[in-house]
């Protein structure tokens, strides 16, 4: 066991006469049928270069930086009027989890500037017309419920928008209705459902 200011940091391994260190975040020692754990600095070290990676991705581009500098070439890529449909090269090996929470930096590669505008701007067709049905609810419960779902769509919008142009830190946040996962989209078209029915029920 290595041991590092009081704390195990790594194991040195011996086989076959020769010795290799394992660098660990946790290593558990197992001492008459008592386990101890200790946890290095070497984690927290690299959550933190995670978090902060976004003010300066360029800085370590082959390291925590990797994925917000492939998004950034993506759209970059893309241009003006992107490369056409289906024809995104950052979605092959390149950019991890394209299909997730940087959905966004393949629409603008294929799609381009206009393309993420037009999204844009159905997102905020969306969230105006959820305000409207929450406005005019026909009462107090409609209200509250019909400006979370709003609120909630809003917010996860604006937050994968700035993870993917890095203007915060990655969050693991989708993008509504276009990235990949059955979980999220049962529970946004729930959600919708919900927001319909308060529209339905109040005098709009």
């Amino acid at each position: 066991i290595i041991v590092n200011g009081g704390k195990a940091t790594g194991v040195v391994v011996k086989c076959s006469g020769k010795e290799s260190t394992i660098q660990a975040d946790n290593v558990i020692v197992a001492t008459g049928g008592n386990s101890y754990q200790s946890t290095g600095s070497t984690g927290d070290g690299y959550r933190f270069a995670r978090f902060t990676s976004f003010l300066d991705p360029f800085a370590d581009a082959l390291g925590n930086g990797w994925q917000v500098v492939q998004s950034l070439l993506a759209m970059g890529t893309g241009g003006l009027t992107g490369l056409g449909l289906g024809n995104s090269v950052q979605k092959n090996l390149y950019l991890p989890e394209p299909q997730n929470d940087f959905i966004l930096a393949i629409i603008g590669e294929e799609l381009g500037l206009a393309g993420i505008l037009i999204l844009m701007a159905v997102y905020m067709a969306l969230i105006w017309r959820g305000c409207h049905i929450a406005i005019n609810a026909s009462d107090y419960l409609g209200m509250m419920m019909a400006s979370g779902i709003t609120i909630m769509i809003g917010i996860q919008v604006v937050m994968n928008i700035a993870v993917v142009t890095s203007s915060f830190p990655p969050t693991g946040i989708i993008l509504p209705f276009v990235s990949y996962g059955g979980n999220a989209l049962l529970i946004f078209m729930g959600a919708m459902g919900v927001l319909l029915n308060i529209s339905k029920s109040s005098d709009i």
